[in-house]
C-alpha cells in the first residue's frame, strides 16, 4: 500500500516539477556571488527525527564555513521533513525541487525516503547526493542504465557486508544471529549479509526484526539466545542499541556483539549512561566515530553546537564538501552541479571520493570498538578497487 501511495504522489508531482526544471535555480545577489540552494531531505519527526537534526547541523556548519571563505558562490540550506518513508521522500523531493527551487538535494539519511524521492529527479533534471542511505538498490538503480541524477557518496551495504562478514568469519565465528530495524535500511542490510555470510561459511541462526523506538527487545534477544549463535549483529541506530544492550545484560547474554549503523559512538554512550555497557562491540561503518579523521570539523562542531557530532552530521558535512567541489568544477545550477559531480576526485578525510559508472563512491570503511568507554579504531579498510 505504501508503494502505491508514493507512486501516486510521484505521478502528481512530476508534471509540476518538469515545468519548474525549465526555470533558472541560481540567482545573483548584490555582492556579485551566485546563490547555490541546497535542499536537505531528512526525517525531522517521530522516532527518526534525530536523523534530520544531526544532518542539518552538519550541513549548516559546512554552509557557514564555505560562505565565510567568500568567493563567487554563496550557499543556502533549506530543509524538508521526509519522515523516513517512501511517500515522505517523494513529497520532500517534490517540495524541494518544485517549491523551494533548489539546485541539488542532499539526502536522505533514510534509504526508504531516498528510494521514494529519486524517481522525481529526471523530470526536474536535478541531482541528488545521498551521504548515508545504505540500501544497495539505490546504487543498482543509479547512473549508467538508470537514474543518472542520483549519486551516492557513502559506501553501501553490499560493499560493507562483503568486507565485514569476512572480518567476522576470521574471528572464528561460525554461527551468528541478526537483529535489524524493520526498514529499508535494515532489510537491505540483511539481504546483503545473507549472501556474504553464506559465502564466508557463517550460518545465520535467526533473523529478528524490531520497530525503531519500540523500546523492548527482550523477545528478540531471547530468541537469539535460544538459537545457538556465537555472536549477534545489530543493524540499527544507537538509541535502540543502548536500550538493547541493557536488556542484553539483564538477560545474562554473553555472546559477542557486532554492529552496523552508528552504535559505536558518543551518542550511544550518552544514551546508555554507562561507559562499559558497549564494551567490546565491533562496528563497521562509513565514518570514524573517534573523530581522528577530521579533528578540525569535530572541534568546530563542538564550538557551534556544544555537543559531539554523530554520524549523520559528519556525513552531511562531508557531502557538502563534495557538492562544493562539484560547483567549483563546473559551476552552479542543476546542470553545472550534475556535470561537476562526475568530475569530483577528492582525497577526503574518509578516503577517496570518486564516482563510478553507477554514481557510487568507494571511500574507506572503518571498524570501530568500545574499549572501556574509549572509542577506538580497530581497522581502516580501503574499499576502492
Amino acid at each position: 500500500m505504501k508503494d502505491k501511495r508514493w507512486r501516486m504522489v510521484v505521478a502528481l508531482l512530476v508534471p509540476a516539477i518538469g515545468l519548474a526544471a525549465c526555470q533558472s535555480t541560481s540567482a545573483s545577489p548584490g555582492n556579485g556571488s551566485t546563490n547555490i540552494r541546497i535542499g536537505l531531505s531528512a526525517s525531522f519527526s517521530g522516532a527518526t527525527a534525530f536523523y534530520g537534526q544531526e544532518a542539518k547541523a552538519g550541513a549548516q556548519l559546512a554552509v557557514d564555513e564555505l560562505n565565510a571563505k567568500g568567493g563567487k558562490y554563496k550557499y543556502q540550506l533549506v530543509t524538508t521533513d521526509d519522515q523516513c518513508l517512501p511517500d515522505g521522500g517523494a513529497s520532500a523531493f517534490g517540495n524541494l525541487l518544485n517549491v523551494q527551487q533548489v539546485d541539488v538535494i542532499l539526502g536522505s539519511p533514510c534509504s526508504a525516503a531516498t528510494l521514494g524521492g529519486m524517481p522525481l529527479l529526471p523530470a526536474a533534471k536535478a541531482p541528488a547526493l545521498t551521504v548515508s542511505s545504505t540500501d544497495p538498490s539505490i546504487t543498482q538503480q543509479a547512473g549508467i542504465g538508470g537514474n543518472k541524477y542520483m549519486w551516492r557518496m557513502n559506501i553501501n551495504d553490499d560493499v560493507m557486508a562483503t568486507v565485514f562478514s569476512k572480518y567476522i568469519a576470521a574471528q572464528d565465528i561460525k554461527k551468528i544471529a541478526i537483529i535489524a530495524v524493520n526498514s529499508d535500511f535494515g532489510l537491505g542490510a540483511v539481504a546483503a549479509y545473507k549472501k556474504t555470510f553464506a559465502a564466508d561459511g557463517v550460518t545465520i541462526t535467526t533473523t529478528q526484526y524490531y520497530t525503531q523506538g519500540g523500546g523492548d527487545f527482550r523477545t528478540q534477544l531471547t530468541n537469539i539466545g535460544a538459537s545457538g549463535a556465537q555472536a549477534m549483529l545489530i543493524i540499527g541506530a544507537y538509541q535502540d542499541a543502548a536500550v538493547m544492550m541493557r536488556q542484553f545484560k539483564e538477560l545474562g547474554m554473553g555472546i559477542r556483539v557486532y554492529a552496523r549503523g552508528d552504535v559505536v559512538s558518543t551518542g550511544f554512550q550518552q544514551a546508555a549512561g554507562n561507559p562499559d555497557l558497549g564494551n567490546g562491540i565491533q562496528e563497521a561503518d562509513n565514518w570514524d566515530s573517534s573523530y581522528q579523521a577530521y579533528p578540525g570539523f569535530a572541534k568546530a562542531f563542538r564550538q557551534k553546537f556544544h555537543s559531539d557530532p554523530q554520524s549523520y552530521a559528519v556525513q552531511a558535512w562531508l557531502g557538502m564538501q563534495v557538492i562544493a567541489q562539484a560547483v567549483a568544477a563546473d559551476g552552479g545550477g542543476r546542470a553545472g552541479i550534475e556535470r561537476g559531480l562526475a568530475k569530483v576526485n577528492w582525497s577526503s578525510p574518509i578516503g577517496p571520493v570518486k564516482f563510478d559508472a553507477h554514481h557510487q563512491a568507494h571511500h574507506d570503511m572503518f571498524i570501530m570498538t568500545f574499549d572501556h568507554g574509549v572509542i577506538k579504531m580497530v581497522e581502516r579498510i580501503h574499499t576502492a578497487g
